[in-house]
């Protein structure tokens, strides 16, 4: 929310983390469960139902892979920056259990986080000089 008070609804072009560029954001969005079914999903391009969202994915991907922005961006790329990579695996893991560290990796991650910084928050504007430097502090 702080980049949406600093910046409004507009991101800047090119920035990747832009709502309107995340490759999945519009078929998420037309997803929907069924009232009065836990489990009973429905797809809003198709109006076709599922018994599971999983089944929903897969139906989306073969069908309705059109409906993707062109040049749209994989959030997933960004996994490490916002330390959300392995879902619920890093959860699972024993707390003496070392956590592997790859440097290439790491340094791949940090500069493609930098550089999304850079797209996103750009010093040349007055509202984003803060958050880029707070973001590239705490995530970069």
């Amino acid at each position: 929310r702080p980049a949406s008070k600093a910046m409004g609804d507009v991101w800047p072009a090119g920035c990747p983390w832009d709502p309107a560029a995340d490759l999945w954001g519009k078929q998420e969005r037309q997803k929907s469960r069924k009232r009065g079914s836990s489990s009973m999903w429905t797809c809003g391009f198709c109006g076709k139902v599922f018994k599971s969202e999983h089944y929903l994915d897969l139906h989306m991907e073969r069908k309705h892979m059109n409906e993707t922005a062109a040049g749209a961006v994989c959030l997933a790329d960004y996994c490490e920056v916002f330390e959300a990579c392995n879902g619920a695996l890093k959860y699972k893991r024993r707390r003496d259990e070392p956590v592997e560290c790859n440097n290439s990796t790491m340094a791949e991650a940090r500069r493609r986080c930098e550089s999304a910084m850079s797209r996103c928050f750009p010093l040349d504007r007055e509202a984003s000089r803060p958050l880029s430097a707070k973001f590239s502090k705490q995530y970069c």
